[in-house]
């Protein structure tokens, strides 16, 4: 039995046609479809397609890079003809186009980096087909479940294809024209809506052109169109016997009862063409000309929730972009790209919410995903997966408080904090140079003396050990670098005694430490030496010097290794960026970097490419993507952010593309995706980023290993403040967590095992980390999860009796008195007792 009431999660949302500025306009599209049965927008995963006015041509752009682009976007070609229309196949793998004269290319969707700016790419087809007809190509459909399969309606027949051979393999005749043609949501059956008011079911696969069952829909004489909202339901538009737009509802195992219900809406002329979210159950729907959008919620039995607003546009299309476009944490439940004269216009639909900082997941069921039939072994499972929902959350009383005596001392651009998986280090105030040392395992308050590691001068860098989490090594304003390897039981104590000093007659002024990425007791230090910078390479082993090598550059601003340790990134002072291989002698690759002289820092995106962040000359600052190759340095994009004085610290998570930025004294991480490959347009992605209400002194990121995964923790940090040290925890909401995320979690570098010793390194080998598989015993893995089915109207069932305000409210009243009368029976008797009086109803605050 139906649900007596049903209340929407959705009945709030408003649509808003987007700004100007985030319009893709003044495009050659074409408005002029071949017939009523025609799209002329479709959607994929990384861009939209619309009909160009050039014959053959798809406009395709994609959803991150609106703008005028001066009737120059960027196409591709499908059809030496005309297309009369075309379809994108569920599994973003191929993209068919019809032409007037009965043929069909189908192509392989090209990626969003296979595109030109500004030019047509024009690929050969994958295949071409010939529809039975010889007539033009009314509508074209993928198969919902299975790839590679096309049905294609051309006035009355209908062919279904496998684009493996040129001849259908199936063929239906219909008494009258073709209006619409769709797969079932299971690809069990072939639905028509044809000229005479008929909608009918087929079942292929029993090799019959006899419907399996039909029912008369509606009775005008125009186009009607429809869709299938899930297993069973089916929706249809069109108009009836006096000319009115209308839709209906019916089921899909049943239609001979005709339609569940039906609702007419006005008597405009054009025929709607519907848009659906299954997951939700909410059609959009629009005539070409018409300047209101319209939707309708299926909810309980044969429910109608209705709703519209004026877009201000005169709508030409309208397709539905994939979830994954979706601003989530403003409560974006879809968005729509709309077709209009000469552009194409985002309205995002969202529903008000209180406060947006707090995932709603009422308002976002498991969906669908976009992606190709079960992949083949060693391929990676839903790679572009969305990142656009991370989020960075701390506990609401930190880890560890009552931090003092932070070093005011240490530079701009030194990093204050750092830690691996036993302790976390931090610089103290005071003589002797002082670095703070404290467990992890130990959280709450801080001992007043805060045991700390002794160097007898002030502390300008330290470093820690990958590989050995007891060993330490500070550089101090002495020249030196001093080596501690903590006690196995930890300090309770300041400790001062070192295992070894490295020092060099001729270095001074030391500016930074690195530790090798790969290579066991391998240390990089980097010095001024009286204006001739210098890299050292230590062999912690012997603490002898493996190899100098001198830097043509005034001076140097930062360092970084590459992930494999291969190559060392090198920014100057001189406003350049240099790559080098320190065992080789030959010349270091140079280009030009930030247009500031103020601090540069780096960090590696990929082996063949990194980022810096420094200041442009106008003082903002900024950070630039460069990629890298045996014989040059390639600037591949800059992303402007803000003004401010202080330098900006990237950390790079490889296995996701995420950058995180920094810097100290302010209250925010800056998040976002780098994709090195894609066009230039698309290099960077803003994603939320994390605040906070007090102050921070620095970040350390820990190794991935001890990340949260049935959380869906991507990364995991602690966060220094000048009283607290807090962890800080950036993951991404997920429906199914109790699956293993694996297309979030792949094999990751074990950055805590080194892969080769220095000696080997300096003589020339090279050696990768290993891989870890970060996948908890026993835990399932998302991609072989059973694809669960959505159903609309279980939210709308009520678990309980219903119950009214009114009668809510004699129920308080009730408590009220009842705990009045326990506490007048207590005093009576001379005791005093706690009377315990149960909070009101949530929908009571």
């Amino acid at each position: 039995m139906a649900p007596r009431f049903f209340s929407s999660p959705y009945k709030n949302a408003v649509a808003t046609t987007a700004k100007k500025e985030f319009w893709w306009a003044e495009l050659p599209v074409s408005t002029n479809a071949a017939s009523e049965s025609a799209d002329l927008i479709k959607c994929s995963s990384e861009y939209w397609l619309a009909q160009g006015s050039a014959a053959g041509h798809l406009i395709c752009l994609p959803y991150e890079t609106p703008g005028k682009f001066n009737s120059r976007p960027q196409t591709l070609q499908v059809s030496g003809k005309a297309v009369t229309d075309f379809d994108v196949s569920p599994f973003d793998d191929l993209v068919a186009a019809g032409a007037d004269d009965g043929r069909i290319s189908v192509h392989t969707l090209p990626s969003l980096s296979s595109f030109t700016p500004s030019e047509a790419l024009t690929p050969s087809p994958l295949a071409t087909l010939s529809h039975p007809s010889g007539r033009g190509i009314d509508t074209l459909s993928f198969h919902s479940t299975t790839s590679s399969l096309l049905l294609a309606a051309s006035k009355s027949t209908v062919a279904i294809f496998d684009v493996s051979r040129p001849e259908p393999i199936f063929t239906i005749e219909q008494p009258s024209a073709i209006w619409s043609a769709k797969w079932s949501a299971d690809g069990r059956a072939v639905s028509l809506t044809t000229k005479d008011g008929f909608l009918r079911l087929f079942d292929v696969r029993v090799n019959s052109s006899a419907p399996s069952m039909e029912t008369a829909t509606h009775q005008g004489q125009k186009c009607s169109r429809h869709l299938w909202l899930g297993q069973d339901q089916i929706f249809t538009t069109g108009f009836s016997k006096m000319r009115e737009r209308e839709y209906a509802l019916l089921d899909g195992r049943n239609l001979g009862q005709g339609p569940i219900k039906s609702q007419r809406v006005d008597t405009g002329t054009a025929a709607f063409v519907p848009v659906a979210d299954v997951e939700r159950g909410i059609v959009y729907f629009a005539g070409k000309g018409d300047m209101t959008m319209r939707w309708t919620e299926i909810g309980g039995h044969a429910t109608f929730t209705d709703g519209g607003t004026p877009v201000g546009i005169m709508i030409a299309g309208v397709a539905l972009a994939p979830p994954s476009t979706l601003n989530l944490m403003k409560a974006e439940i879809n968005r729509l790209v709309v077709l209009t004269t000469d552009a194409v216009v985002p309205i995002p639909i969202e529903v008000p919410r209180r406060q947006y900082v707090d995932f709603h997941q009422d308002l976002f069921p498991p969906v669908r995903a976009r992606a190709s039939p079960p992949a083949a072994a060693g391929a990676t499972f839903n790679a572009g997966w969305s990142r656009k929902t991370l989020i960075g959350k701390t506990a609401l009383k930190p880890d560890y408080h009552d931090v003092h005596g932070l070093s005011a001392s240490m530079g701009a651009d030194t990093q204050m904090l750092k830690a691996n998986h036993l302790h976390f280090f931090f610089p103290l105030a005071g003589a002797g140079g002082r670095l703070g040392v404290h467990p992890l395992a130990a959280k709450g308050r801080l001992p007043t003396l805060i045991p700390s590691l002794v160097c007898g001068a002030g502390i300008v860098d330290f470093e820690l050990d990958p590989f050995d989490p007891l060993r330490v090594f500070v550089a101090s304003d002495d020249s030196k670098i001093r080596v501690f390897v903590l006690p196995k039981e930890g300090l309770e104590a300041d400790f001062g005694e070192t295992v070894m000093t490295l020092s060099d007659g001729k270095m001074d002024r030391i500016g930074e430490l690195k530790h090798h990425p790969t290579a066991k007791d391998l240390l990089l230090s980097v010095s001024d030496d009286h204006g001739h910078p210098t890299l050292r390479l230590w062999d912690l082993t012997t603490g002898s010097i493996l190899k100098k090598v001198e830097v043509p550059a005034k001076g140097i601003s930062s360092i970084a290794w590459s992930p494999d340790g291969n190559l060392l990134a090198v920014a100057t002072k001189s406003k350049t960026l240099l790559i080098l291989d320190p065992r080789s002698s030959l010349p270091p690759l140079s280009t030009s970097s930030h247009d500031s002289i103020r601090p540069v820092r780096l960090a590696w995106v990929s082996p063949t490419h990194l980022i810096s962040t420094g200041f442009s000359r106008s003082a903002t600052r900024e950070f630039i993507l460069y990629a890298t190759s045996p014989s040059s340095i390639t600037k591949l994009g800059t992303q402007p952010l803000d003004v401010s004085p202080a330098p900006l610290f990237p950390f790079a998570d490889l296995d996701t593309n995420i950058v995180l930025l920094y810097s100290r004294g302010e209250r925010s991480c800056h998040a976002f995706e780098v994709q090195p490959l894609a066009e230039s347009k698309n290099i960077f992605s803003r994603l939320p980023s994390f605040e906070h209400g007090t102050l921070q002194a620095g970040f350390a990121f820990l190794p991935k290993a001890g990340n949260d995964v049935r959380s869906v923790e991507i990364i995991k940090a602690l966060r220094l403040t000048p009283a607290t040290v807090e962890t800080v925890a950036f993951s991404v909401p997920r429906a199914r967590v109790e699956y293993f995320q694996d297309d979030i979690f792949v094999p990751t570098r074990d950055v805590e095992t080194p892969a080769l010793s220095a000696q080997e390194w300096i003589e020339g080998k090279d050696a990768k980390l290993r891989m870890l598989d970060l996948r908890p015993e026993g835990l399932k893995l998302l991609s072989e999860a059973p694809i669960t089915a959505a159903k609309a109207s279980t939210r709308s069932k009520i678990t309980g009796p219903v119950v009214t305000e009114s009668q809510k409210q004699e129920q308080y009243l009730e408590k009220l008195f009842q705990a009045a009368q326990v506490e007048d029976d207590d005093d009576e008797v001379g005791r005093k007792t706690q009377v315990g009086m149960a909070a009101p109803e949530d929908d009571d605050w």
